[in-house]
């Protein structure tokens, strides 16, 4: 799943730069929506149910959805903070997507644009965007990339070696790394320095410490819960991603807007916020390294079948 999940945001990503670019970006939505409306097509006809009936639980032991009952597995022990983790990182990548262009254009391409005559301004705003566009597409290939070659095989490597349980710690790390990279902006600090240097070391950081971060946290809350209850704590686990998503982008849009604006330093607030947050993530994770051990009844190093959260 992993595997699969990795190669769709790769050749995603990837398709959606080119096809902006050819056809126009109001395309791009139209057709991830024809995608979206394909993929509940295939999964109302053709995906089977994955519960054991084994483990489904009495008539008068099935739980009614409530929005108190929505928040219950956060409050458990062990359970609750990796779905606060999730929701963390889920925050994090949502934010980032969201400001990547803005924050390509305005280091690269808009000084040499508000450098021309006035009368070629616009034109050049327009294609300067219009570059910015491309130019994220292509980095974010390469984040699709990344993650689909470490979760097409290098992540069950790494689990067999390490344990989810150490993944848990060094991905969010390896995220806050990234965040923290894109955020100093490395040629303004090192004069000489390839442009692009900053974005494509942070981004393959970030990349990198998501495609190890996601599967490893979602195979153990999915071990850590009962058999009954798996598909109902990963729903929250999901929702809780969902919200992320939701809020990431606001909270960075406002952070990249009105951070110190028109200095050289505005656009960098989201990613110094969300390298401070996955870092803490990282930490508390470390700190509970001994609870999130797996129960000894599953095979170590097993990967459950996992969603890419970014």
């Amino acid at each position: 799943m992993g595997r699969r999940l990795g190669w769709g945001l790769f050749l995603g990503r990837r398709s959606g730069a080119w096809w902006g670019g050819w056809r126009g970006l109001p395309w791009v939505p139209l057709t991830s929506a024809l995608f979206s409306l394909g993929a509940l097509t295939m999964t109302y006809f053709f995906l089977a149910e994955s519960r054991d009936p084994a483990h489904m639980p009495a008539d008068n032991e099935l739980r009614r959805y409530s929005l108190t009952r929505l928040w219950r597995p956060i409050t458990r022990a062990i359970i609750g903070p990796m779905i606060l983790m999730a929701f963390v990182n889920g925050f994090a990548f949502a934010g980032m997507e969201q400001t990547y262009s803005l924050l390509v254009y305005k280091r690269v391409f808009e000084p040499n644009a508000g450098a021309l005559p006035a009368g070629d301004l616009q034109a050049a705003i327009d294609r300067a965007g219009e570059a910015a566009g491309f130019y994220t597409g292509m980095l974010l290939f390469l984040v699709g990339m990344i993650i689909a070659i470490t979760q097409g095989g290098l992540i069950h490597k790494l689990t067999k070696r390490f344990g989810e349980a150490k993944l848990i710690i060094a991905g969010p790390l390896f995220i806050a790394l990234g965040m923290f990279v894109l955020a100093i902006d490395l040629p303004r600090l090192i004069p000489g320095l390839w442009r692009w240097t900053g974005f494509i070391t942070g981004s393959a950081f970030l990349a990198f410490g998501s495609s190890i971060f996601n599967p490893a946290l979602q195979s153990l809350i999915s071990r850590h819960a009962g058999p009954s209850e798996q598909g109902e704590i990963l729903g929250d686990v999901q929702g809780m991603s969902s919200l992320a998503r939701a809020v990431g982008p606001v909270c960075a849009g406002l952070l990249f807007e009105f951070v110190m604006p028109g200095t050289v330093y505005q656009g960098a607030a989201p990613y110094y916020v969300s390298a401070a947050l996955c870092a803490i993530v990282g930490v508390w994770a470390m700190s509970m390294r001994r609870r999130l051990v797996p129960p000894a009844a599953e095979p170590a190093g097993a990967i459950a079948s996992a969603q890419v959260t970014e």
